[in-house]
């Protein structure tokens, strides 16, 4: 009977022992995203009181759920599927450590407003897959306030989840007609392993333009973007479409874009969002020899119209 007790003892200080040594290993081991109890008073704000909203008791999205975080899209890759659309309008916290990050929202597409802090579009299953969590900007710099979150990403480079993607530029713009533009825009992999990006050369230029609305211009307070453009539509996004960018490479594109008036001349501020997969189903985006770029990449540069 002493005996059995021994070995019982000793079972039972490696089982502890082993979670110790689980819980020191896996950094990331407390990295979660907790749902708030109740509505807060100004949902959308950049300055509630983070310390002061009653969270969840258990995450929404736990830290083994989470595979990594794709800085350039701004989106956590996820280990699980998750439903989103029954948390519209709710708030959630990031948390590493115990230690809250920042807040967002889960931000219906259909509605008039637009947040001031991180949201997620909870009816985007077509868009972005039920396991990647993919924050929007909805047309405001709000991600550009995330991507200058340097205590956000000091967390995620210490539990192992963060990876840098890819990086877009866009190159030139050269006036073919008061209303045709044509632009030149380069794709970069910043990361040690393959990504499969959209390739305008193998969908084609009006595919292509159907998931982005290609080039903006800004010139002496004055905009011009492209509004009656040629697109062809699709609901499906075909594997053949992308194009395997090995690390550490890039590609450069040049594409003709028309449905602008009145383009200008000289120096413009342009702006060009490069499109993420869409319309994926669950896990397509893990290939065996790499994975699949899911987002919306904007860049924004001053330019001299050719």
């Amino acid at each position: 009977m002493k005996f059995l007790f021994f070995l019982l003892a000793i079972s039972t200080l490696f089982s502890c022992s082993d979670e110790i040594v689980d819980e020191v290993n896996n950094p990331n081991n407390n990295f979660n995203i907790y749902l708030v109890k109740s509505s807060v008073e100004d949902m959308l704000s950049q300055d509630v009181d983070l310390e002061s909203l009653q969270l969840e008791d258990t995450p929404w999205v736990k830290s083994q759920d989470i595979e990594f975080y794709d800085w350039s899209a701004h989106a956590f890759y996820l280990s699980k599927e998750l439903e989103k659309e029954e948390l519209s309008a709710r708030n959630f916290v990031v948390t590493s450590k115990g230690k809250r990050l920042f807040m967002g929202v889960f931000w219906p597409m259909y509605m008039s407003s637009f947040p001031m802090i991180p949201a997620v579009m909870p009816e985007d299953d077509w868009w972005t897959p039920k396991d990647v969590i993919r924050f929007n900007s909805f047309g405001w710099p709000i991600l550009d306030k995330l991507s200058d979150n340097a205590e956000f990403k000091s967390e995620l480079i210490n539990a192992d989840l963060l990876r840098e993607g890819i990086d877009v530029e866009l190159l030139r713009i050269k006036r073919e007609a008061s209303t045709t533009l044509e632009y030149t825009f380069k794709v970069s992999n910043l990361e040690s392993e393959n990504i499969y990006i959209l390739d305008p050369n193998k969908m084609g230029t009006h595919k292509f333009h159907y998931y982005t609305n290609g080039v903006s211009l800004q010139k002496s307070g004055q905009h011009y973007w492209p509004q009656d453009f040629d697109t062809s539509e699709s609901d499906k996004i075909r594997w053949e479409w992308y194009y395997k960018l090995s690390p550490g490479k890039s590609i450069t594109r040049t594409l003709e874009m028309n449905g602008y008036t009145s383009l200008p001349y000289g120096n413009v501020k342009a702006s060009f969002r490069f499109p993420g997969a869409h319309a994926l189903g669950e896990k397509e985006w893990k290939r065996s020899d790499g994975r699949i770029w899911i987002g919306n990449y904007l860049t924004e540069v001053q330019l001299t119209m050719q």
